[in-house]
């Protein structure tokens, strides 16, 4: 059964998040989603949900346990995939985050 993750990062981590992610085999540009901690619109962090085998959080896990200053700047939660759009509302609101609402001219 496949699970559900949600990764959050800091503006200031998406970059090395996002190489991390891309050294076990996924794209170079993975958190598509911005968000802010206040409301001057302002993006604060980013974030991704996915399904993955649940073999990938091990994965994930074994590669970023030596970067502790990543992994301290991470929120990941990882659950059942039984409400993909709930669990990422979930977690962002759990941190005090909202999407950013990007206009498109």
């Amino acid at each position: 059964m496949r699970k559900s993750l949600v990764i959050i990062a800091p503006v200031s981590k998406m970059q090395s998040a996002n190489k991390l992610l891309a050294g076990i085999g996924w794209e170079e540009d993975n958190f598509t989603v911005p968000l802010t901690a206040d409301e001057s619109s302002s993006i604060s962090h980013f974030g991704l949900r996915a399904s993955i085998r649940p073999a990938f959080s091990e994965v994930l896990a074994e590669h970023l346990a030596p970067l502790t200053a990543l992994a301290q700047s991470l929120v990941i939660d990882l659950r059942e995939e039984t409400d993909r759009h709930g669990h990422f509302a979930d977690v962002i609101d759990a941190e005090g985050l909202r999407v950013i609402r990007l206009e498109v001219a």
